[in-house]
C-alpha cells in the first residue's frame, strides 16, 4: 500500500499466490504477474490495504532445486516456510492469506495441511479436489497431463531474477536445476489405479497430492476457505463437494 506514490511502512495483512507459472516475467517489454490468478492483477489488493506476494514453486520460474511431483508433500512444505517468513516481515502485521486459480489454487490447499499458524484463510479457484478423478477418472488419462513439460514456460522461459541477482547468475544455476523435474506422462503412466505405488516418487502420489486424502489435517488447521469457480469451469463441481467434505469455516462462490 502506498500514499502518494510512496509506501507506507504501516504493518498489513499479506495475500500472496504461490505459482509454478513464472511469478513475475517479461510481456512486450514490460514486467507481468503470473497466470493462474483468475484473471484479474492481485497488485490491486494493494488498493485495500494488503500487501501482495507471488513466489515461484520450487523447479519452476526463478527458484532453485526440482519439482519432485505436481503439488507434492515437498511443495507444500515449501509453502508452508514461505508463508511463515512473510508473516514475520516487518511490513506484515502477521496476518497472511492465499488466493489464485487452478494450479495456483491447488497450492493453497496443500499448504492448509500443514498448518501454517499466520495462514488464515485461502481462496482457492477451480481447483482440483481429488487428484486421481482430475487426471486419470475411470482410468483414462486426460490429455493435458500427457504433454511435454520440459520446455518453455515450464521451464521458467522469461521469467525475471529475484533483485539481488543483478547479473542473473543465480537464475541461470536454478534453470539447470529444473532439469531434473519430474514429467507428467512418466509419473501417470506406472500408477493407472488411485491406490498404485509411484516408484518414481516412492509413495502413493494420487493419495499424497488429493486434498481429498489430507481431509482432518486440513479441517484441524482451522484455516477459512472460499472456494469459487465459474458455473462451466472444469472444477466447479469439485468446489461444492469440498465444501460438502471438509468442515473449516467455508463458503462457496461461483
Amino acid at each position: 500500500p502506498a500514499a502518494n506514490g510512496k509506501s507506507i511502512e504501516t504493518p498489513y495483512p499479506v495475500v500472496w499466490a504461490y505459482t509454478p507459472y513464472r511469478r513475475v516475467f517479461l510481456r512486450n517489454g514490460a514486467p507481468a504477474l503470473s497466470g493462474g490468478l483468475g484473471g484479474w492483477d492481485v497488485r490491486n489488493l494493494t488498493d485495500y490495504g494488503y500487501v501482495v506476494a507471488v513466489a515461484d514453486t520450487r523447479g519452476r520460474g526463478a527458484s532453485f532445486g526440482a519439482r519432485r511431483g505436481m503439488q507434492s508433500a515437498g511443495e507444500g512444505q515449501d509453502g508452508y516456510d514461505i508463508n511463515e517468513w512473510l508473516a514475520a516481515q516487518s511490513w506484515s502485521n502477521g496476518k497472511v492469506g492465499m488466493a489464485g486459480c487452478s494450479y495456483v489454487g491447488g497450492t493453497q490447499d496443500n499448504i492448509a495441511q500443514f498448518a501454517p499458524p499466520h495462514l488464515k484463510a485461502i481462496f482457492p479457484g477451480a481447483t482440483v479436489f481429488n487428484r486421481y478423478d482430475f487426471v486419470s477418472r475411470g482410468g483414462f488419462t486426460a490429455q493435458y497431463h500427457t504433454r511435454p513439460e520440459q520446455a518453455g514456460m515450464d521451464q521458467g522461459d522469461g521469467v525475471l531474477p529475484v533483485d539481488e541477482d543483478a547479473d542473473g547468475t543465480m537464475l541461470k544455476a536454478a534453470l539447470k536445476e529444473h532439469d531434473g523435474n519430474t514429467i507428467m506422462p512418466e509419473t501417470w503412466r506406472p500408477i493407472p489405479y488411485r491406490d498404485d505405488w509411484s516408484p518414481l516418487l516412492n509413495s502413493r502420489f494420487w493419495e499424497e497430492s488429493s486434498p481429498s486424502q489430507r481431509r482432518n489435517e486440513i479441517e484441524r488447521s482451522s484455516i477459512g476457505m472460499y472456494r469459487w469457480a465459474g458455473w462451466q469451469d472444469e472444477f466447479s463441481a469439485d468446489q461444492f463437494v469440498a465444501h460438502a467434505n471438509f468442515r473449516n469455516p467455508r463458503k462457496v462462490l461461483m
